[in-house]
């Protein structure tokens, strides 16, 4: 059991700062380590436009991930959603989760809409000095499988957009604890390989991206990755 508690997110989500990129290889988990991770790309899934069915992501990112899944218990493996995202389909998200605010609250203008939108999806663009967190490759988005390959209870489906998507959530008294110990031994897997978490996601981590820097004080080392 872990005793340690999920806290609140501290502060502002990503840093001002201008990458500078360390050159790292951007590669497919599913030929540079295949069988390792359970690689079911989300959006490929879904069929969004520019989807691929492989994942990619950094060198230093992969390295620490497989640093993570050492830490689970034994025959439990990480399920891997989305890391490296190209433009096209950051623009479909973007846009999807746009639509759904503005048909639920058709009074917001544009510019309030664009603001809600931003707090859960990251505005596209294509400045590689300061791009989108999953145009780095470094930003990663997964749960945790047990043995029969079956996803641990984390209170939310992927890409659920509301507090209790929120990491800390069920850190709250009388909320389940067993959600609450699923949360855990995934935030501090993540945590103790040198991620660090998105404020209002629970499968999100983030390495060397802007969201990184801004935690941990460093500059971005992760600039944008437009085309493999």
């Amino acid at each position: 059991m872990e005793h340690r508690i999920i806290p609140p997110f501290p502060g502002v989500r990503e840093s001002a700062a201008a990458a500078k990129e360390n050159g790292e290889a951007l590669v497919c988990i599913q030929k540079q380590c295949p069988g390792e991770f359970i690689c079911a790309s989300a959006y490929f899934a879904q069929g969004l436009p520019g989807a691929l069915e492989e994942i990619y992501i950094r060198e230093g990112a992969l390295e620490r991930l497989q640093k993570a899944a050492k830490a689970l218990p034994e025959g439990y493996r990480f399920k891997l959603w989305d890391i490296w995202r190209p433009l096209a389909v950051q623009q479909a998200i973007f846009d999807a989760y746009a639509a759904e605010i503005a048909q639920k609250q058709p009074a917001l203008s544009e510019k309030e809409i664009f603001e809600e939108t931003k707090k859960f999806v990251f505005p596209p663009g294509s400045d590689v000095l300061f791009p989108p967190l999953h145009a780095t490759g470094g930003a990663v988005d997964l749960t945790i499988v047990d043995e029969q390959g079956a996803e641990l209870d984390m209170g939310t489906g992927f890409d659920y957009f509301g507090d209790a998507a929120l990491p800390e959530y069920y850190e709250a008294a009388g909320r389940d604890e067993r959600i609450r110990q699923n949360r855990r031994l995934l935030y501090f897997a993540m945590i103790d390989a040198g991620f660090i978490p998105d404020s209002v996601e629970w499968w999100h981590f983030n390495y060397g991206n802007s969201a990184w820097a801004r935690w941990t004080g460093n500059a971005p080392v992760y600039a944008g990755v437009f085309s493999l």
